[in-house]
């Protein structure tokens, strides 16, 4: 593959023809924006750990450490304090609860999407496909477990882990690296992509772009772990972090079949334009080998590595279906990288107009029913009554699988279940 900075010169009908894909892509945002309105404002866990996240930014409003020795009262989350902190900080502005916490992880998924269509206009693909882009990342909303919106570190951790991506394939290496670095505090896996951006800045562009790079990301990464380290809590950061995950078990099947299986059955079109492309290189080597071009070898490099560490993730003990984000983020931008490729090796008008209608079908095919995911006036209903029977309590209480409630009760918050594990 070359690299696709100067698209060919497009035509009569054919500078039209994406638009299937674009109103398919608006179909899929409007559908995405109708699901999370009517979750935004329930008072009320959508997923379990959300109020448990919500004891944690109340720990920091409170002035009270997360990383501590374990209790009843108390057990963290293996995950850094970034989104914590802006839950809290946003709690401090806003009426603290669920619904700024939610706009943090909308705006996260937003800026996701939007990075995507960002990195594929950084290769050339016309307007509408690049477009696509966000619009395959939005419509796998249901494959990844319903997680856009929620109270989890998942929106905020995409942002800015794809951010840094996009910035440093436009070698804004400062830019990208500190970017890295707030991913890297929101989800510590996410160092694992300073690697292949350090190697391709390094190869690419020099020794400068590289140190550059390093500077702005591996610097204000390791100060950030030694003060949160020495300064939060027990001083058990890393142990949390680093020693509870080690000791989980790892389901070796969906590491090394399912995550490839529910990534190809949420992304069936672009996965299959991957292998197409994939054939196509292997062929042209044969006949004239070249040289990989450099916005493919970035892509290829981080996209390969999204991929894998959500498998890894997925694989891991507990690792639900939003680990699949980063992967399914890699597939969408990869599929239209791969199928702007095609239709430019084949630039024929049945070509040219069948991709984007392809892809409008892909996005369709993602459809999903949002009066599931909706919060109803029974769960409304629902919230009120368990909060009221566990105010009428007397005396405190345990309630590891909502800590959330309790307080929402006037009481005080215990430690979540999953704590445990």
């Amino acid at each position: 593959m070359t690299d696709a900075t100067a698209p060919t010169e497009v035509r009569g009908l054919a500078r039209f023809s994406d638009v299937p894909a674009v109103l398919a892509t608006a179909w899929i945002i409007g559908l995405l924006a109708y699901t999370v309105a009517g979750r935004l404002w329930f008072p009320y866990d959508l997923e379990w750990m959300e109020g448990g996240v919500l004891v944690h930014a109340w720990r920091v409003v409170q002035g009270q450490s997360l990383y501590v020795y374990p209790s009843s009262d108390f057990v963290p989350f293996i995950y850094p304090p970034l989104y914590h902190w802006l839950v809290a900080a946003a709690g401090s502005v806003f009426e603290f609860g669920y619904a700024p916490a939610r706009a943090i992880s909308i705006t996260g998924t937003a800026l996701a999407a939007v990075a995507a269509t960002l990195a594929a206009r950084q290769e050339g693909v016309r307007w509408g496909l690049s477009i696509a882009a966000a619009g395959l990342y939005l419509s796998t909303f249901e494959d990844t477990g319903a997680f856009f919106d929620l109270v989890r570190i998942d929106g905020l951790f995409m942002a800015l882990t794809v951010g840094a991506l996009v910035a440093g394939r436009a070698t804004a290496w400062r830019t990208s690296g500190l970017l890295l670095t707030l991913a890297f505090a929101t989800k510590h896996n996410a160092a694992a992509f300073g690697l292949p951006i350090l190697v391709w800045s390094y190869r690419h562009h020099g020794m400068a772009a590289a140190r550059q790079f390093a500077l702005w990301s591996i610097t204000p990464a390791l100060t950030f772990t030694l003060l949160v380290t020495l300064l939060e809590g027990d001083q058990l950061y890393l142990t949390y972090i680093l020693g509870v995950p080690a000791d989980h078990g790892f389901v070796f099947s969906r590491f090394a079949w399912g995550a490839q299986k529910e990534s190809f059955l949420a992304l069936p079109l672009t996965t299959l334009a991957l292998a197409v492309v994939g054939v196509l290189a292997l062929t042209d080597r044969r006949q004239a080998p070249t040289r990989l071009a450099a916005g493919s070898q970035y892509w290829l490099w981080n996209g390969g590595l999204a991929f894998l560490l959500s498998a890894v993730m997925r694989g891991h003990q507990g690792g639900y279906l939003n680990v699949l984000m980063p992967g399914l983020w890699a597939l969408s931008l990869g599929g239209i990288l791969a199928l702007e490729a095609i239709r430019r090796r084949f630039p024929h008008r049945m070509v040219v107009f069948a991709v984007p209608l392809l892809v409008a079908g892909q996005l369709v095919y993602e459809d999903w029913d949002p009066e599931r995911f909706r919060a109803s006036a029974d769960d409304h209903s629902a919230g009120a009554r368990y909060v009221e029977e566990v105010a009428a309590i007397g005396g405190e209480v345990l309630a590891p699988w909502s800590p959330w409630i309790a307080v929402q009760a006037g009481k005080a918050p215990a430690f979540h279940l999953i704590g445990l594990w």
